[in-house]
């Protein structure tokens, strides 16, 4: 009968354990929940209402494209792998945490000035959502930028591969150093 009772002990631990780590779990913190509801805020439309492409110009990157509200977009160089097998996006689960996708309810955008509509054009995601594309290439913003203007993802190396704001003839700008001049 002893020997039953020792059988038990380890499972006793082992819930224990599991009880006290969901006790001591802590919710996301006030500057993360802050964080999603800018973005979330800022990278959304109203229901039934178009996603809107823009161009904006700042120094040293020159001209850029944005959503409506004027936050940066950006392509992902491992989507550029997938391109000319019109795959789609390869940013999914926490990378599409960091790099939302730039999505456009029922297909529908709206090209600003300087957009070549030719250019434009949707991707459909894994979980039915239509991401909006330019030249081919899925866009997205960056959890890190906060406000219209912001380009921190522009050149950052993250999911092993680079990301950069997308120019309005399609292309992407690559390695710009803070002075403006090209790196090799």
């Amino acid at each position: 009968m002893k020997l039953t009772k020792f059988k038990f002990y380890p499972l006793l631990f082992v819930l224990a354990g599991l009880v006290f780590s969901a006790c001591n779990s802590k919710p996301p913190s006030k500057r993360a929940k802050e964080d999603i509801s800018q973005l979330s805020s800022d990278t959304t439309q109203t229901q039934g209402e178009a996603a809107e492409i823009k161009v904006n110009q700042k120094e040293p990157y020159g001209s850029y494209l944005t959503n409506g509200n004027g936050r940066s977009l950006y392509m992902f160089v491992k989507d550029t792998k997938m391109r000319a097998r019109k795959s789609g996006s390869t940013c999914y689960d926490e990378c599409s945490e960091a790099w939302p996708p730039f999505l456009a309810e029922n297909g529908d955008i709206k090209a600003g000035a300087q957009i070549d509509t030719t250019l434009l054009g949707t991707t459909k995601r894994k979980d039915g959502t239509i991401q909006v594309t330019y030249n081919d290439y899925p866009l997205y913003y960056y959890i890190d930028d906060k406000k219209a203007g912001d380009v921190y993802g522009q050149d950052k190396k993250e999911y092993s591969f680079k990301w950069y704001l997308v120019k309005p003839n399609g292309d992407e700008i690559e390695d710009i150093d803070v002075t403006g001049a090209k790196e090799k």
